[in-house]
C-alpha cells in the first residue's frame, strides 16, 4: 500500500504510520466444521453492530468457530449461554451457517459475508444458508449481494429463534472486524466483482449529502470542489448495489468521507488512486484495512473541522475546506471554487444544534447519549452542553472551542470566514 501522510498533522501522521506497521494477511488455514444434529441459536432481534450473540450448540456446546469474533476476542459470548434452548424448531436438511447478519452496510461488508468462501465453486440448491437473526427493518442489500454472489432469495434463512438442523456446517470467519483478513476474504470480494460489469466513468465521489438521515454537515463544499475537477457524483443509496459495485469497479481515482460507502472499495480494483477525507479525529480502522489489502494508493485527508465530542459513527461531524484539503487541491492542481463557503455560519448552526439533540440534557435518544457519556466520562459532557444550549453571546462559542480539552483547537478554524453575529441571532431565536 502507498500511503500520502502529507495531509494530516505531524501527530497523526505518526499514529498512522504505527497502526500501518502492524497491517499483515493471516496466512493461518481456516477451518470449516460439519456437526450433526445442531442447533443454530438466533442473535440479538435488533440486528445491531453491538449484539452478535448467535451461534451453533452441539452436545449441549457452543462450537467455537461459530462465535462471532472481532479482533481475537468473542463478541457478546455470555449472551448465547442465557439463551432459552427450548422449545426449538426442528428441520431435517443441511445448514450452511452464514453468522451475523448486521444491520449496517460497512460492517455487514466487513462482518457478514466472511463464511462464504466454501460456496465459491459450488453452491448446494438443497441447503439451507442461515443468518443468525434477522436485520432490523428494510435492509434489502443483503438480498442483492448474495444474489450476486449466486446465492437465490429463497435459499437465504433468517432464524429468529433457536433451530434445529440434521447438519450444520460451519466455516470459520475469513475476516475479523479490526483483525487480520485471510486470502479466502478476498477471494469472496472477488467472486462478487466478477460478475459485475463495469461504469466507464474512471473518477468518482462517493457522497453522503443526499442521505435522508446524515449526521455529516459541510459535505457540500467538498463534493462542489471534486465535481468541478471531473468526478461523477454517486449517491449510493439511490442505487442498486449491481450498480454501485459497477461504479467501483470501473473507477481508477475514488474520492469519498471515510464511512460505509467508503467501505464498499473492498470492490473496486488493485492498485488505484484513493482519497479519504476524515470526517473526525478518530482513526477509521477497517478502512486502512481495505486498503492495505487493495494496495490502494492513498491520501488521507484531515477534512474534519468538528469541535463537540463525538464518537465514531454517531456524530455529529463537521467537515470543510481545512488547510489540509486545500494542501492536496494544490499539490493535485485541482480548481478551487470556493463560492459556497457562504454559507458556512449556517452549517455551523445546524451541526451545534443536531450536537444538541442528540447529546444535550434534552436529547431525545438517550442511548446515545449515555454512549458518548461513558466515552468521555472523564469530561464535563453536561457543563459543555449547558454551556452551548444557553447561550446568549456567540462570541462565547468561539471561547468555548478554544478552551476545549476535547479537541485541541484546529489552526484552520481561523480561515472560515462565516459571521459570528448571524450564528448569534439565529441561537438565541431557536433557544
Amino acid at each position: 500500500m502507498q500511503l500520502n501522510f502529507y495531509y494530516l498533522p505531524e501527530d497523526k501522521k505518526r499514529t498512522y504510520e504505527e497502526i500501518i506497521s502492524t497491517l499483515a494477511e493471516n496466512k493461518e488455514k481456516l477451518k470449516v466444521a460439519e456437526v450433526d444434529d445442531a442447533i443454530i441459536l438466533p442473535s440479538g432481534a435488533d440486528g445491531s453492530f453491538f449484539d452478535s450473540s448467535g451461534g451453533v450448540l452441539h452436545d449441549n456446546k457452543i462450537v467455537d468457530i461459530s462465535m462471532h469474533y472481532r479482533n481475537n476476542e468473542q463478541l457478546i459470548q455470555d449472551r448465547i449461554i442465557e439463551q432459552k434452548i427450548e422449545p426449538f424448531e426442528t428441520r431435517n436438511k443441511t445448514a450452511f451457517f452464514l453468522g451475523d447478519c448486521i444491520n449496517q452496510w460497512g460492517h455487514f461488508l466487513l462482518e457478514s459475508i466472511t463464511r462464504l468462501y466454501p460456496l465459491i465453486n459450488n453452491i448446494n440448491p438443497d441447503y439451507d444458508y442461515v443468518f443468525t437473526g434477522s436485520p432490523k427493518g428494510e435492509f434489502p442489500q443483503v438480498y442483492e449481494l448474495l444474489e450476486i454472489f449466486g446465492l437465490k432469495r429463497e435459499q437465504i434463512i433468517f432464524i429468529d429463534k433457536p433451530t434445529k438442523y440434521a447438519k450444520v456446517i460451519i466455516p470459520e470467519q475469513s475476516n475479523r472486524l479490526n483483525g487480520a483478513y485471510h486470502k479466502e476474504y478476498v477471494d469472496i470480494l472477488n467472486k462478487i466483482q466478477s460478475n459485475v460489469v463495469p461504469k466507464q466513468n474512471k473518477k468518482i465521489y462517493l457522497s453522503r449529502t443526499k442521505l435522508l438521515y446524515d449526521n455529516v454537515f459541510g459535505e457540500d463544499v467538498i463534493e462542489n470542489i471534486f465535481k468541478q475537477n471531473g468526478y461523477k457524483i454517486i449517491y449510493p443509496e439511490r442505487l442498486s448495489v449491481y450498480e454501485q459495485i459497477a461504479y467501483i469497479k470501473g473507477a481508477e481515482e475514488i474520492a469519498g468521507l471515510v464511512g460505509s460507502a467508503m467501505h464498499s472499495l473492498v470492490f473496486a480494483r488493485n492498485d488505484i488512486k484513493v482519497h479519504i477525507l476524515n470526517r473526525s479525529c478518530e482513526i477509521n480502522l477497517p478502512q486502512l484495512y481495505i486498503n492495505k489489502m487493495k494496495n490502494f494508493n492513498t491520501s488521507i485527508i484531515k477534512a474534519d473541522l468538528g469541535f463537540l465530542p463525538t464518537v465514531c459513527g454517531i456524530g455529529p461531524f463537521l467537515v470543510g475546506y481545512t488547510v489540509y484539503f486545500e494542501q492536496f487541491l494544490k499539490q493535485n492542481n485541482y480548481k478551487i471554487n470556493l463560492k459556497r463557503l457562504n454559507n458556512f455560519n449556517n452549517t455551523m448552526y445546524e451541526y451545534i444544534k443536531y450536537w444538541l439533540y442528540k447529546n444535550g440534557k434534552k436529547a431525545t435518544d438517550k442511548t446515545k447519549r449515555q454512549y458518548l457519556l461513558e466515552i468521555y466520562k472523564n469530561s464535563n459532557i453536561d457543563l459543555f452542553a449547558d454551556l452551548i444550549d444557553n447561550l446568549d453571546d456567540a462570541s462565547n462559542l468561539y471561547g468555548l472551542y478554544k478552551k476545549s480539552a476535547i479537541y485541541r483547537i484546529q489552526k484552520e478554524f481561523k480561515r472560515i470566514s462565516f459571521k459570528l453575529c448571524n450564528l448569534k441571532k439565529k441561537l438565541i431565536n431557536k433557544y
